[in-house]
This record gives structure tokens, C-alpha cells and sequence, in this order.
């Protein structure tokens, strides 16, 4: 009658590593997603003329945009610095 009532202390040892291990693992995947980086799309607008290409670069330790463009017409290339307005 009682056969069911064993007690297992590594049954249940092994049951709350198990669960613990998902603990752990769910707060590193909770911490992760939580400090992922978000950005915005900025439309930087042209820099004059009818612009055939405009094309950003690079984005330096500041947060300005570095790029070139040029402009229908011309041959020359013009490089720009963008400071986002704030």
C-alpha cells in the first residue's frame, strides 16, 4: 500500500538541479535580450543640387555620419560630416 510513497533524495536531487539549470539558463537568455542595443533611422536630407548618390560611410565615436555624395552634373565628390540635431 505505502510502495508509492518512497522517497528518492537523488530522484529528487536530480529534479531540482534540473530545474535550477532552467532557471539559470532562462535568466541569461532574459538578460541578453534585455540589453540588446536599438537603433533609429535618421533621414539625413540631401546636401543641395539634384544628389545622384549620397552615401554614408561610416558612424564615428561621436554619433556623426561620415559619408559622401555627389550631385547630377558633376564629377566632384563632396565629402560630409552629419551631426544628428537634438
Amino acid at each position: 500500500m505505502f510502495d508509492r510513497l518512497k522517497f528518492s533524495w537523488s530522484k529528487l536531487l536530480r529534479r531540482a538541479a534540473a530545474a535550477a539549470a532552467i532557471a539559470v539558463g532562462l535568466t541569461l537568455i532574459l538578460t541578453t535580450l534585455s540589453n540588446a542595443q536599438s537603433y533609429t533611422v535618421t533621414d539625413l536630407g540631401y546636401i543641395g543640387g539634384t544628389p545622384k548618390a549620397t552615401n554614408p560611410e561610416a558612424l564615428n565615436n561621436n554619433g556623426q555620419v561620415i559619408g559622401y555624395s555627389y550631385v547630377n552634373g558633376s564629377s566632384i565628390y563632396n565629402a560630409f560630416l552629419s551631426t544628428a540635431a537634438r
